[in-house]
């Protein structure tokens, strides 16, 4: 098969719908080299994150010769997929070529959330409008959608009313290299280069208002109380919300236990996991929430909400709690900072179930829908 891919974001993103895009993409060339991979994008971009994209003789790459790079996404492309004899187009990320029901090609789309329905508050009008506008054509002229969580299958078929046969739910995979144990040199060396505290807990994602970073910092003062070295550790940017939780950990003044980390290497990563006690991630609306599962990939203990597809990413053995509930997230916090507590069970079972999202199964589910449209 020749199979397109909307792959804009696996060459220009490099958080969550980027990290998807690019290990679905690498297994899939790994598992069924087969068939040839084509890879549709406004911009290449090559460096140490895309590398993998450019494996000999699996990928081919096209980009807009085209000032109008928004328009070529959005329908010139089609004249493209139509040259190239593609059989299958999979828009990795709620997006698909309008016209594409008229064409021959089959098409697929993978639908992350649909985070500004139950949180409108947090896009702009505009912003808001073209999202429905365009997920809804990709949701309604798709030949199947892919859903990346049972959360987000419940809300395709809420806001646009689907039929339940044409969706199917295929979680978010996690890379392969937090599955692998680093070496307690390298850990030590990445919190060297980092100048990461001898203990933390970890968030990891955009600050952004529904990630709920303001609760973190609300219940951080009676842990600190605690434990004058409680220490935690934020990867992520963002823009006015950052800035005002910045403002908000001075005013409360956790200045010297919270460190604010951005552009970290994604090799780095594993060890920062793995140095950590736990992850906290009260989120009150994910698509799938991929920090836990990486969290308990690395054999790390998550506390994380119990709202949306959350439960989902943590299992069994993570800890839930209330996002509105400031004693409920410190109580969490207490209990696993603990020297005391004992948290290799939760460790075990949440490593078991992360060995349930090892890429595999994932890219095996999706072939067999490919093949099932041709």
């Amino acid at each position: 098969m020749n199979i397109g891919f909307d792959a804009k974001r696996a060459f220009q993103n490099f958080t969550g719908l980027g990290n998807y895009s690019r290990t679905l993409l690498a297994e899939l060339q790994t598992k069924y080299p087969q068939h040839q991979y084509h890879l549709y994008s406004p911009k290449i971009r090559r460096n140490a994150r895309t590398e993998p994209l450019f494996a000999d003789g699996h990928f081919h790459h096209h980009s807009s010769q085209t000032l109008l790079k928004a328009w070529w996404r959005s329908r010139g492309v089609l004249k493209d997929l139509k040259r190239d004899q593609i059989d299958i187009f999979h828009g990795l990320s709620h997006e698909l070529p309008f016209g594409i029901h008229k064409s021959e090609v089959k098409s697929v789309v993978t639908i992350h959330d649909l985070i500004f329905y139950p949180h409108p508050e947090q896009y702009g009008a505009w912003d808001r409008k073209v999202y429905h506008y365009k997920f809804r054509y990709a949701c309604q002229r798709a030949d199947h959608i892919i859903a990346i969580s049972e959360s987000t299958k419940a809300d395709i078929l809420r806001y646009y009313g689907v039929a339940e046969t044409k969706v199917t739910v295929i979680r978010q995979a996690c890379n392969p290299i937090f599955y692998e144990e680093v070496s307690f040199g390298e850990r030590s060396a990445v919190a060297s280069r980092w100048q990461l505290p001898q203990k933390y807990f970890l968030y990891v994602g955009s600050v952004i208002e529904r990630k709920n970073m303001r609760l973190i910092l609300q219940a951080l003062p009676q842990l600190v109380e605690d434990d004058p070295d409680f220490r935690l550790v934020v990867i992520g940017g963002g823009g006015s919300y950052y800035r005002q939780m910045q403002s908000m950990a001075v005013a409360l003044g956790l200045q010297a236990h919270i460190q604010w980390l951005t552009d970290i290497p994604f090799a780095d990563f594993p060890a920062i996991y793995q140095n950590a006690r736990a992850m906290v991630y009260p989120s009150y609306y994910e698509g799938f929430g991929l920090p836990v599962l990486e969290a308990l990939a690395s054999g790390l203990p998550a506390i994380t909400s119990n709202r949306s597809s959350l439960p989902e990413a943590g299992g069994p053995a993570s800890i839930y709690i209330d996002p509105d509930s400031v004693d409920e997230l410190v109580a969490a916090l207490r209990k696993l900072n603990q020297d005391s507590f004992d948290k290799a069970e939760m460790i075990r079972l949440g490593r078991e179930y992360a060995e349930t999202f090892r890429q595999g199964k994932q890219v095996q589910e999706l072939m067999g829908i490919y093949e099932k449209l041709m």
